[in-house]
C-alpha cells in the first residue's frame, strides 16, 4: 500500500471489510532488499515515525491495524489532518507532512485542527514551501 494508507488505518478502525484499489506494480518476485529498494526510489515509501524521524524499513508496520498516527499527515481519528487535506486544497504530496512538522505545533493539529488548517493553507502557499512537489504559490514576476 502506497499512499491512502493512514485512511485505510481509519477504515480498518471502523470495522470497514472491503475497499477498492488499484494495483500500480507487481514486485511480488522481488527479494526484500531490491523491493525497499525500488519502493524508496520511487517515492512509494516515507518510513518515517509521528515525530519525523526516519526508521529502517523493518520497522514499518505489517499492517494498517499497527500504524501511529501522524497528525501531520493524515489522522485516523479525525478523518484527515492538515496534510491530508493540504493535499487536497493546496499541494499533491508529502513531504508536506514533514515541511508543517517543523513550523507548527502538534497540540494545534491536534486540538483545534480548523485553525491548523489555516495556518498550514497559508504556510504551504508561502515562499518557503516552493519546493514541495504541487506548490501552489505565488510567483513572483
Amino acid at each position: 500500500m502506497i499512499d491512502h494508507h493512514h485512511l485505510a488505518r481509519a477504515l480498518h478502525d471502523e470495522e470497514v471489510k472491503k475497499v477498492l484499489v488499484t494495483v500500480v506494480a507487481n514486485l511480488q518476485r522481488l527479494e526484500p532488499d531490491p523491493f525497499w529498494f525500488v519502493l524508496d526510489n520511487r517515492s512509494w515509501m516515507h518510513p518515517f515515525d509521528d515525530e519525523g524521524r526516519r526508521h529502517g524499513y523493518e520497522d514499518i508496520p505489517k499492517s494498517v491495524k499497527d500504524l501511529v498516527d501522524d497528525p501531520f499527515r493524515h489522522s485516523p481519528a479525525n478523518c484527515g489532518a492538515s496534510a491530508g487535506s493540504l493535499r487536497h486544497e493546496a499541494v499533491h504530496r508529502i513531504p508536506v507532512g514533514d515541511f508543517l512538522r517543523r513550523r507548527m505545533k502538534r497540540k494545534m493539529v491536534e486540538t483545534d485542527f480548523d485553525r491548523a488548517l489555516e495556518q498550514a493553507l497559508k504556510l504551504a502557499k508561502s515562499q518557503d514551501a516552493d519546493y514541495l512537489p504541487g506548490w501552489c504559490g505565488p510567483v513572483a514576476r
